[in-house]
This record gives structure tokens, C-alpha cells and sequence, in this order.
């Protein structure tokens, strides 16, 4: 009894350093790994299975610029928002499909976005305004004036911040 007392702590210790070396060793694997050497590794050609005369044949989409019918639904059946499902229901609609349409392609004659949109630098505080020629001032904070409060005739409170009134000793 005795004997079998003495030996736990013994086999506890080995499997608690087995347990710490089958840890060691795989933590530190990623740290022995190293990179492939992509300068020496053989280069193969790609053998094409089909002539590039059999793959020249245009698809549906680059043909008319929609997709297939059945194609376009089954997206449309999927994810409505898609791409491909907006395109296919918007030549449904135009009846593309029906009619045996041609390759149409949409036109927008509109500004893009970079040319309606104002851009440059933004303009300094306390610098002249270019459209109005007057000089822009911001109040101080706390003031409880905005640059629009003179021009409306609203006179400001004396202490915008003051919600009680404070109290007598």
C-alpha cells in the first residue's frame, strides 16, 4: 500500500512532463516553419483540354448583355438583389426576352458623381466666403448665439447653461 502511495506522484510528474513536451513541440512548430522557395520550383506549361477554336463561341451574357432566361430566374428566385437578377427582371419587364431583342446597352446622361460634386479644400474659419463675399464668424462656445439666432431677431438668455438658479448661502 505504501508502495502504491509513492508511486502516483511519480507518475503524475512523468505525465505532467509529458504533457509539457507534446505541448512544447507543437506550439513551437509554426516558429520552425519557413517559407516555400517559389525561385527554384518547376514551372509547367497548362495543357488546355479544349482547342482555342471550340472555346471562341460568345456566352449569352456577352452576346445580348443580359443574362440567360433561365439563368436570370433561377437568380432571381435566389437572391433578388443580385446583379444578375436585377439585369435578367429589368429585360423581362422591357420584354427583351420575348421580342428576341438585340445587344441593348443603357445610356445615362447625367453627371457622374465626381463632376456634380463640389469639391476642394474646405473653407478656414474667419476666411471670406467666395458665393456671398462676407466674412464667416463662428460665436464662442457657450454663448448660446448661433450664426443664425442675429438674423432671426432671437435674443440669446444671459446664461444658456443656467437651469436652476443657484442657491442662497
Amino acid at each position: 500500500m505504501l508502495r502504491a502511495v509513492c508511486r502516483k506522484p511519480r507518475m503524475i510528474a512523468r505525465a505532467g512532463l509529458m504533457v509539457f513536451a507534446m505541448a512544447a513541440m507543437f506550439l513551437t512548430a509554426p516558429l520552425r516553419a519557413h517559407h516555400p522557395d517559389y525561385e527554384n520550383i518547376p514551372v509547367h506549361q497548362r495543357v488546355e483540354p479544349i482547342p482555342p477554336w471550340l472555346n471562341n463561341i460568345p456566352s449569352h451574357r456577352e452576346r445580348y448583355n443580359r443574362p440567360g432566361y433561365v439563368g436570370g430566374k433561377i437568380a432571381y428566385w435566389i437572391a433578388p438583389s443580385s446583379q444578375e437578377a436585377m439585369s435578367w427582371h429589368r429585360s423581362v419587364h422591357r420584354g427583351y426576352y420575348a421580342n428576341h431583342a438585340p445587344r441593348m446597352e443603357d445610356r445615362y446622361f447625367y453627371q457622374k458623381p465626381w463632376q456634380a460634386l463640389t469639391l476642394g479644400p474646405r473653407v478656414p474659419l474667419g476666411a471670406v466666403a467666395e458665393n456671398n463675399r462676407e466674412v464667416i464668424q463662428i460665436p464662442a462656445m457657450g454663448s448660446g448665439v448661433t450664426p443664425n439666432d442675429e438674423a432671426d431677431g432671437i435674443i440669446p438668455l444671459a446664461k444658456p447653461f443656467e437651469l436652476l438658479p443657484e442657491p442662497t448661502p
